[in-house]
């Protein structure tokens, strides 16, 4: 598709004196352009997808990182009420740090005041770490909790540099029940289910370095069969503990 460059601005210069001054490459990242088809007549055109908007990395805080990957609901929005939050079917804010690059906000789905059995909420969670280069590394999390458990459902790592915020890895992330349980003969009475892909819960931190992943254990866990041999053998597993710093 053709499109034209005339009535559109393709980048602002952000923190920066002179708007002369050539843009560094450290200092994108990328963003999605919303652009207008051009008239036929038009004498400039560019195939484009993806613009580059000049931002220095470290100028990036908490809640530039909440308005990227929740484009849709501002920060100032979120700041309301359980009733509000419900009636607008939006989220609820949690918790913001801005020091500590760490916020956490919440969906709405069971009315306020509403006793006994609640609607499935679901927590999301974002914060991030200043690498010694300056680039960040970002971590994001999916919480389900009802009113008797919680489990975090999805864990996302990325990088953002020069290229901008992409997808990451963290070393050694991965685990199976044998991570929590040393006695490697227990095994057999478990589930291959339950055995390889055991429910947790993934706590990023507010403060440090330290992602701690706790084994869910308690009666509602989905493998009955599993909560009866956890409770007849008392077994207490601690959380498995991952620092994102230890690889760069």
């Amino acid at each position: 598709m053709r499109y034209s460059l005339a009535p559109i601005l393709l980048f602002f210069i952000v923190g920066c004196s002179n708007p002369s001054a050539p843009i560094q490459t450290e200092d994108v990242i990328q963003v999605k352009a919303d652009l207008e088809p051009s008239s036929e007549d038009s004498t400039l055109t560019l195939e484009i997808q993806d613009s580059v908007v000049p931002v220095r990395i470290d100028t990036f805080n908490i809640e530039d990182y909440y308005d990227y990957f929740e484009p849709t609901q501002s920060l100032r929005s979120i700041r309301v009420d359980f009733d509000v939050a419900y009636k607008n079917k939006s989220f609820r804010l949690g918790e913001v740090d801005y020091d500590n690059g760490y916020i956490s906000y919440y969906t709405q789905n069971t009315p306020p005041g509403m006793d006994g059995d609640s609607e499935t909420e679901y927590e999301y969670v974002i914060c991030y770490w200043v690498l010694p280069n300056g680039n960040r590394f970002i971590a994001r999390t999916t919480n389900e909790i009802t009113w008797v458990s919680e489990q975090t459902m999805d864990t996302y790592f990325y990088l953002h540099d020069s290229s901008g915020i992409n997808l990451a890895t963290l070393d050694g992330w991965s685990w199976d029940l044998g991570s929590y349980i040393k006695d490697k003969a227990l095994k057999s009475i478990f589930s291959s289910e339950t055995w390889e892909h055991p429910q947790v819960f993934v706590h990023l931190p507010k403060e440090g370095k330290s992602i701690k992943v706790r084994l869910v254990r308690d009666e509602f866990i989905d493998d009955w069969a599993a909560y009866r041999i956890f409770d007849s053998l008392n077994i207490q597993p601690e959380p498995l503990v991952f620092n994102p710093l230890d690889q760069f």
